[in-house]
């Protein structure tokens, strides 16, 4: 689940088996955050043969606030925060073979799977 515990942007890992039980088991909290995913639950990507998820966030720990793609990683009842793929305005991000694609209105970056190793960009024009 994605929601927010205070100033944090909170993604909780639950154990599910007995669905009147619900319980998290982990948790992920990146400060100072927000993400499109509390309004738009399509703007969330789980990668399941990488085990990653990735959420479009801006930080507003900097100024100018920064933003890109979150990526955590999955595993039995665990949650872990790999890094940042910086990208402003990131809002969507996919997946095709070994290349991760992070998608704002002004451009497409492409990085390597699993690594993460930024690849190139495409720019985007709406004229």
């Amino acid at each position: 689940g994605v929601g927010m515990e205070g100033d944090y942007l909170k993604v909780s890992l639950y154990d599910v088996e007995d669905p009147g039980r619900m319980e998290e088991v982990s948790k992920v909290l990146i400060s100072c955050s927000h993400s499109p995913v509390l309004a738009d639950h399509k703007a969330i990507t789980v990668d399941h043969e990488y085990s990653y998820v990735y959420l479009p966030i801006i930080s507003y720990c900097t100024y100018p606030p920064a933003g890109g793609l979150a990526v955590i990683k999955f595993g039995m009842d665990r949650l872990e925060f790999v890094r940042l793929l910086e990208h402003p305005n990131a809002i969507r991000s996919l997946y095709i073979g070994r290349e991760l694609y992070s998608i704002s209105a002004s451009e497409v970056r492409v990085y390597a799977l699993p690594g993460l190793e930024y690849l190139t960009s495409i720019e985007l024009s709406w004229e």
